[in-house]
């Protein structure tokens, strides 16, 4: 009833007007031990952030150059097929979850540039020359602040000759001159990392093509990437064990032993080539956001920390047999006129064929990929090395021949493999004279006119005799 005061109210009034100066006494220190807390919070996020545990990875050439360095177990080929196994049935189980992005519409090209206009002319050339460019933007990565406005003026001359309907062309400047504070293939290493963190932590896309100022694309550069890259979205049952779709096969030579290539097959590997590479995001924010060595990077390029870190996960690519991409420089940080004699070599696809489905189901899954390889094996004679190097390639066409090398390392640190019979072997054939190069779980296959080779890593033995 109104005027009427309650006396348990009157009470509890005067209960707070008596308490009411303890009650300012804490909530004094209240607002201090939040403070406190806040500012250990920040602390513990600060020390988290930088924190994050970097692999330590061995030394670049014995890592790539001689992998026979490393002690290898003879159970590990069966170790890695249990490991396929359940990746393939995990794979036959998964069930796509909803609709995965495509590739079209939602993929960047960047090119990544320092000062050789030269190049990036004629690769900037052949990729607007390539089909289907329209459904793919662009962006020039820059790292020379010098060169910025140079650049600036070739793309924009570039692009109004040759296209009517020119694409939008977007830049990135690396401000910071990366080249005038660490060497060269550090600055390259972290060029690419700052490429990965803005086009995936500030943009919207979900793939980047990745493309040196050195690179020639094939006509059906983008097309390739269109049909090949989905195997890399997360809703894609084949992403568990892929991690890049890469344009560039090492032993696509057009000399050589006669070799054949099909331009329609692409396989899997679990070496990176590089050399114009395509990636979902997923792996930048799910794996190398906290670990890309931006400051404390060894003295060896970004390619060779990629075969190291996905080495340590298990990870693979898929290729093509024929190349997108064709190397043109004679300088570079990993180029002299030399390499280049050997890079001009190689074949670049016509781009008037796509890659067939079939070749993409078997890439997408180990075990397909294993079954695929058996089954061409059958019938094949094992040889030593030394009875292959003596006799020439000729054969009735269907002649199959296995050569074993031994890249197991001795417990005392000695490599019992002659590294000069695998360059001899190797250079015979006509392929690149380097170990594991487009290897899968230690098979490489080599197809000439007259026999198919089988080259199989002793450590690894166990996974195709199984």
């Amino acid at each position: 009833m109104i005027g009427v005061v309650n006396p348990e109210r009157r009470t509890f009034d005067k209960l707070l007007l008596r308490l009411s100066p303890y009650f300012r006494k804490i909530k004094s220190q209240k607002i201090g031990i939040f403070f406190l807390i806040f500012l250990v919070f920040l602390i513990f996020v600060f020390v988290q952030s930088n924190d994050a545990p970097i692999p330590v990875s061995p030394n670049a050439s014995s890592f790539i150059r001689q992998p026979t360095t490393t002690a290898l177990p003879s159970s590990r080929g069966l170790e890695i097929l249990k490991k396929d196994e359940i990746l393939s049935r995990m794979s036959l189980d998964q069930k796509f979850v909803g609709r995965p992005v495509p590739i079209e519409f939602s993929t960047v090209l960047v090119i990544m540039t320092h000062n050789r206009l030269d190049h990036l002319k004629r690769t900037l050339t052949s990729v607007l020359q390539a089909k289907n460019i329209e459904q793919f933007q662009i962006i020039i990565s820059m790292d020379s602040p010098p060169m910025f406005q140079s650049i600036r003026n070739l793309v924009n001359e570039l692009v109004s000759s040759i296209s009517s309907q020119p694409p939008a062309i977007r830049y990135y400047e690396i401000l910071a001159p990366f080249a005038s504070q660490f060497s060269g293939i550090k600055a390259c290493t972290r060029h690419v990392g700052s490429i990965l963190r803005r086009v995936f932590e500030s943009e919207i896309f979900e793939y980047l093509i990745l493309l040196e100022d050195d690179l020639l694309v094939s006509e059906d550069f983008f097309d390739y990437f269109s049909q090949v890259g989905i195997l890399l979205h997360p809703k894609h049952p084949a992403s568990t064990g892929l991690f890049c779709v890469s344009a560039w096969n090492d032993h696509a030579f057009k000399d050589g032993a006669s070799l054949i290539f099909d331009e329609s097959n692409v396989f899997r590997t679990n070496w990176y080539p590089g050399l114009g590479v395509l990636f979902h995001k997923s792996v930048w924010l799910d794996h190398w956001k906290r670990e890309w060595p931006f400051w404390d990077a060894p003295d060896w390029n970004h390619d060779q920390w990629i075969r190291y870190e996905s080495s340590t996960r298990d990870k693979d690519c898929v290729a093509p047999e024929v190349p997108r991409t064709h190397h043109l420089s004679t300088e570079g940080l990993h180029v002299d006129s030399f390499a280049q004699t050997r890079y001009d070599r190689m074949l670049l696809a016509s781009g008037k064929m796509g890659v067939r489905e079939s070749a993409i189901r078997i890439a997408s899954d180990p075990i397909a990929t294993r079954d695929n390889y058996l089954k061409m094996m059958g019938g094949s004679k094992t040889i030593p090395v030394e009875e292959l190097l003596k006799r020439g390639l000729e054969g009735e066409g269907d002649t199959k021949l296995t050569v074993v090398l031994n890249d197991i390392t001795g417990l005392d640190g000695s490599v019992t493999d002659d590294p000069k019979m695998s360059r001899e072997l190797f250079a015979k054939l006509g392929i690149f004279p380097f170990y594991l190069r487009m290897f899968f779980r230690g098979l490489l296959v080599v197809k000439t006119r007259g026999v198919t080779v089988f080259i199989l890593l002793e450590s690894m033995k166990d996974y195709w005799m199984t």
